[in-house]
């Protein structure tokens, strides 16, 4: 299609269709329901003893709408995050990890290639349920927190990231090397 075309897209073995437009080379789907759970509502279930809901436990909420999460004093959601919110989809609603005490990690990374200062006792305000991972992020993009990888003829900059939630933790360096986490002890503590 060249941009500006439309064709007419419809579920497989169903009859309800609808009409596709080409924008900048991408194909943009409207809403196209093609079963009856795609609007299925959801009813909230009872939190864990550590969550609030809202709205609360027993209310409907619509397809695609979201249950808020906030936590009891003390707890905390993953990454550090005070709320959270998790969508209902197809009459059912997809829980990922829920409130846990609140503390302080202390991670150590190791670089294969060189060690920077500081790498051995970074950290992190999270919860005892944290995960965390090295990874990396394009050099230059949103993610990027330093944009300086460039001007060395890397492609990316390593971060240390909280996993479920892809919460920075910290840079690390350039993806000239290889860092792998090395330890992480939790101890709890306040929420911060």
């Amino acid at each position: 299609l060249s941009h500006g075309g439309t064709c007419q897209v419809r579920c497989k073995g169903k009859s309800g269709s609808a009409t596709a437009t080409c924008h900048d080379g991408w194909l943009v789907l409207p809403p196209l329901r093609c079963t009856q759970e795609d609007q299925a509502v959801c009813t909230v279930p009872a939190p864990d003893e550590n969550s609030i809901f809202n709205p609360k436990q027993g209310s409907q909420i619509a397809s695609k709408q979201s249950l808020k999460v906030t936590c009891k004093e003390g707890y905390g959601l993953p990454g550090g995050k005070a709320q959270g919110s998790y969508t209902c989809y197809r009459g059912e609603i997809a829980f990922g990890q829920l409130c846990s005490t609140c503390g302080t990690w202390t991670i150590g990374v190791k670089g294969k290639r060189y060690q920077n200062p500081g790498w051995d006792k970074i950290t992190f305000h999270g919860v005892a349920s944290d995960v965390f991972e090295v990874t990396g992020v394009a050099t230059g993009s949103d993610q990027d927190p330093v944009k300086n990888c460039g001007q060395f003829g890397q492609p990316e900059q390593l971060i240390l990231q909280e996993k479920s939630t892809s919460t920075l933790v910290t840079a690390l360096s350039c993806s000239n090397q290889e860092i792998e986490i090395t330890s992480s002890q939790f101890a709890q503590g306040r929420c911060i």
